[in-house]
């Protein structure tokens, strides 16, 4: 007998699939929904139907619930995705929505037009995602917001059509942005210290009806606050570079802490109808002001001993102004009050030692009107140069001038007999060259003149 040997032929085999689908399991009991899924992408639906009454649908989990007074919602590490819909109902539920720590996108809106959201909305981001409120349809949120991303990672809340009548609270959220029409009570923004850069922004249709305070963080900070903030500003920066940027209108106060990064503040068109306080670090600071900067009340600087930029040829400040610094460079004058500009109060200058050959300066143009009581210069050790001229509507301010021990020049040859000013007190430092150049006769009430020549 003769056999046959046969070919082995080598196969692959299907085996199960191993994806692991999206489950969500969904919990009611004693008023609280409770939604949880696995870290598989998810997309969760919640849609009132009524006060209190809610739809959720999330994949082949479908309910229907009435009397919610609390929903949970705990996803994994998966994309996910919420949409709450108060619809055209008032709802007094309160949501506590925890994407874990994927990139994930939260919506809140109210496709009704009229639905309200009265209870307290919790949004947290680990993962690094974006949250939306009226994004879709206008929402209105009467109860406090807080939304939380985690430090080193982007996390973006976009308010493009919201009413919110609670506070806004935003922790670690790198990027907000309130646009469009919405209008919201307080707002308070802070990040911790991560070296991201974080950007706020109010759009000039947006309005703030209460306080804004934002704290910054290690990275860039950026602020720019084109719309209405009724009650008081503050930013505190953090050791990045900062930038404030004010265009619209502060009906309280504004108050600008840079701390130790280098920092710029930017009032061009901007209106602030309470005190504008600005401080600034040792790594150099920037104020630039226009002919549409309006300062209602008192303006004080105080900057350190980095390079600080006076960039305000123009504007309007119906207070007293008062500016201190370092040992830096300091030059107000080249484009201080060049062309048409106002102070209705007293003007204090007081700056410290310069170590630089252009010394510190200050200049009041023909341009600068000035109708306090009192004009002050003191000067460090270092070179100070003092130029004062006379302008059409400034009243008989007393003028004060103190130098230190530098190279110091103080020229009083602007001033004029038509528009003459009050009693001048000069009084140089004991020790370095001086130059003094008189004032016309008739244009002060006084002159005394101490260690010169």
């Amino acid at each position: 007998m003769k056999w046959t040997k046969g070919r082995f032929r080598p196969r692959f085999e299907a085996l199960e699939d191993r994806l692991t689908p999206s489950v969500t399991n969904a919990i009611f009991t004693g008023g609280n929904l409770t939604v949880v899924s696995n870290n598989a992408g998810t997309s969760v639906t919640l849609t009132a139907t009524g006060a209190n009454n809610w739809d959720l649908v999330s994949g082949s989990t479908v309910g229907h619930y009435a009397g919610v007074a609390n929903i949970n919602v705990r996803l994994g590490a998966g994309a996910d995705t919420v949409n709450v819909d108060a619809g055209a109902f008032s709802s007094g539920t309160n949501l506590n929505i925890n994407t874990g720590r994927g990139a994930d996108t939260v919506n809140i809106n109210s496709t009704g037009g009229a639905g309200t959201l009265a209870g307290r909305v919790n949004v947290i981001e680990y993962g690094g995602g974006t949250a939306n409120i009226g994004n879709t349809g206008a929402a209105t949120l009467t109860g406090p917001v807080v939304v939380v991303g985690a430090a080193g990672v982007n996390t973006t809340l976009n308010i493009p059509a919201g009413t919110l009548g609670g506070t806004l609270t935003a922790a670690n959220v790198h990027t907000v942005s309130i646009t469009g029409t919405s209008t919201l009570n307080d707002v308070s923004v802070s990040n911790g210290a991560g070296a991201l850069p974080t950007t706020f922004t109010l759009a000039a249709t947006a309005t703030v009806g209460g306080r804004l305070n934002y704290t910054g963080s290690g990275g860039t900070d950026t602020v720019t606050v084109a719309g209405i903030v009724i009650g008081n500003m503050s930013f505190s920066g953090g050791t990045g570079s900062n930038t404030v940027t004010v265009s619209g209108t502060i009906l309280g106060s504004l108050t600008v802490n840079s701390r130790n990064g280098q920092s710029a503040v930017n009032a061009t068109g901007g209106t602030v109808n309470g005190a504008f306080t600005y401080y600034g670090g040792n790594s150099g600071n920037t104020i630039t002001t226009s002919a549409a900067s309006t300062f209602s009340s008192n303006v004080t600087l105080s900057f350190g001993n980095g390079v600080n930029t006076y960039t305000m040829p123009a504007f309007v400040i119906h207070g007293n102004l008062s500016v201190t610094a370092g040992n830096g460079t300091n030059d107000l004058g080249a484009t201080f009050g060049t062309a048409a500009s106002t102070i209705n109060g007293n003007v204090t200058v007081r700056f410290g030692n310069s170590n630089t050959a252009t010394g510190n300066v200050f200049t009041v143009s023909t341009n600068l009107v000035i109708t306090g009581d009192v004009v002050s210069y003191t000067g460090g050790t270092g070179k100070d140069t003092v130029t004062v001229s006379s302008s059409v509507g400034s009243s008989a301010y007393n003028l004060n001038i103190t130098t230190g021990g530098g190279t110091d020049t103080v020229s009083l040859a602007g001033l004029t007999a038509a528009n003459p000013i009050g009693n001048i007190r000069v009084t140089f430092g004991l020790f370095g060259p001086k130059l003094f150049t008189a004032p016309p006769v008739g244009s002060y009430a006084s002159l005394t003149v101490t260690n010169y020549p």
